[in-house]
């Protein structure tokens, strides 16, 4: 049994003594489809993305002197979870995890028989919105730089930073972009999804516009690089969840 865990908004699914495993490896905790993504700066396509599929099947093993109540336990969180749940898994690079939902089970397999049980064996069949694996949320903070600046990552799926800006910075995420000039204290969200510029209170900078970044850093081996321009007398907090294609390198 390969050791797996089970995160709900509250934690870990608790089991009273039971343990959680996976009799095999599902597909896809080996990687997603990929497809090349357009590089704006090169004007070729370069980095890749994940695509595809959006389902998949994993078999759930629960074992433990009460594995009737555990199976029950773990069925009832994963069914009423309204934000779905995690599976982590944990690798040489650290635990890594991918936000999925329960689309359905399949019929519990009890052993040695239903009767004496010490095993279960759960067919689940789950879906994801995003086909990433979530690694270490890493953090830098960086001051008197000019230029390239190359900011520790381990993921190997390129990916947005939030930024905390303080004092008169330029901010580019790659070299051909337009420059984001700030003097003060913002905090910056680079993601497409919830661009913006932030005051400290967490109101809306409405004065300042985040330019159109087309694309996040580019990845550089252990790393991703911007362009900063941060003085001596202010600083720039660099924050990112690291992304990857699969479970495991």
């Amino acid at each position: 049994m390969y050791p797996v865990h089970l995160l709900t908004g509250t934690g870990i699914i608790p089991l009273n003594g039971g343990a959680v495993g996976l009799r095999e490896w599902p597909a896809f905790f080996d990687g997603f489809e990929q497809s090349h993504a357009w590089d704006h700066e090169s004007g070729v396509f370069r980095e890749t993305v994940p695509t595809g599929p959006q389902q998949g099947e994993m078999n759930l093993v629960v074992k433990g002197r009460g594995v009737k109540r555990a199976v029950a336990d773990v069925l009832s969180a994963l069914r009423w979870g309204e934000d779905g749940f995690e599976i982590q898994v944990t690798s040489h690079g650290g635990a890594r995890r991918l936000p999925v939902r329960l689309l359905e089970t399949g019929q519990v397999q009890w052993y040695p028989e239903p009767t004496h049980a010490n095993l279960a064996e759960v067919p689940l069949r789950v879906e994801w919105a995003t086909p990433v694996w979530l690694g270490e949320t890493v953090t830098r903070k960086v001051t008197g730089v000019s230029g390239q600046v190359d900011i520790p990552y381990g993921g190997d799926i390129p990916a947005w930073p939030v930024l905390n800006s303080s004092g008169s910075n330029t901010i580019r995420l790659r070299e051909s972009d337009e420059v984001l000039a700030l003097n003060g204290t913002f905090k910056i969200f680079t993601d497409p999804n919830e661009r913006g510029v932030f005051t400290p209170d967490g109101k809306p900078h409405v004065s300042t516009v985040v330019p159109f970044w087309a694309s996040p850093p580019r990845l550089v081996p252990g790393g991703m690089r911007m362009f900063l321009n941060v003085p001596s007398n202010a600083s720039l907090t660099v924050t990112v969840t690291e992304k990857w294609s699969r479970a495991w390198l």
